[in-house]
């Protein structure tokens, strides 16, 4: 499995420790590596799928992780914004931020601010927000790519409640064939893998994921000095008087 999981160019130090005959945890040793694999999703090792979640302490065999990476935009986004500070303060609504997309950072790309963060797709998501600029509000959409669907019924990723096979509505899911990684403090990446009848698939399991929830819900954002989000009950508010 070492030399498998060699083929995925982890850049730094790595180890992997098996679980089960279906599940293998690998850990990272790099913040980097870990970003690469999880936001990926699903690698193949030899022609098979494997996909990625990230691990967490409340892990069991039998359940899948409802956190996900999502790549979230912010369509019309003020310019002056597109700084990684700034970023992470809007995207902090949604979830915890990961990454910002290089287009986005490097300002080249000013229609769309675009940031992965990590939200937990059983939650309620958010769909607009509000944003003060020079007591001026307005509002901002909230576009999530690629929400991932989770059934509550089997704890598996890939469909919803009202498409539970069970219920005759679509098929049975595959094995729960698995490659996890967990992260600690970027001390430690752990990683799952699984096999069965000559299927694998690796999961990553960890954060907070977006959900299939799509009631509206508004947030705001507001900027304290130190330009961190200061919390105002149901949502939160920005305000962009500290943003030069």
């Amino acid at each position: 499995m070492h030399q498998l999981i060699t083929k995925l160019s982890i850049e730094d130090t790595f180890t992997v420790s098996m679980i089960n005959a279906e599940h293998t945890l690998i850990s990272l040793s790099s913040k980097s590596d870990y970003f690469r694999l999880w936001l990926r999703r699903i690698w193949f090792l030899q022609g098979f799928p494997m996909r990625i979640f990230k691990w967490m302490p409340t892990f069991t065999l039998m359940q899948e992780s409802s956190v996900a990476p999502i790549w979230v935009c912010f369509p019309e986004l003020p310019a002056h914004l597109f700084r990684k500070e700034a970023l992470f303060s809007v995207a902090s609504m949604v979830g915890s931020p990961l990454q910002i997309d290089a287009l986005t950072l490097n300002k080249s790309k000013l229609s769309q601010a675009r940031v992965c963060v990590e939200i937990d797709v059983l939650k309620p998501i958010i769909e607009e927000f509000d944003l003060h600029i020079n007591g001026v509000t307005i509002v901002r959409k909230v576009v999530f790519e690629q929400l991932s669907e989770y059934c509550s019924l089997c704890k598996y990723v890939g469909h919803k409640d009202s498409n539970y096979f069970s219920k005759g509505n679509a098929p049975k899911p595959l094995p729960r064939n698995k490659i996890i990684p967990s992260h600690q403090q970027f001390a430690g990446t752990w990683m799952k893998h699984a096999h069965h009848k000559g299927q694998k698939v690796t999961e990553s399991v960890g954060r907070p994921v977006a959900s299939q929830n799509f009631e509206r819900n508004k947030a705001e954002v507001e900027y304290s000095k130190d330009n961190h989000p200061e919390k105002r009950g149901i949502g939160q508010q920005v305000n962009d008087s500290q943003v030069e």
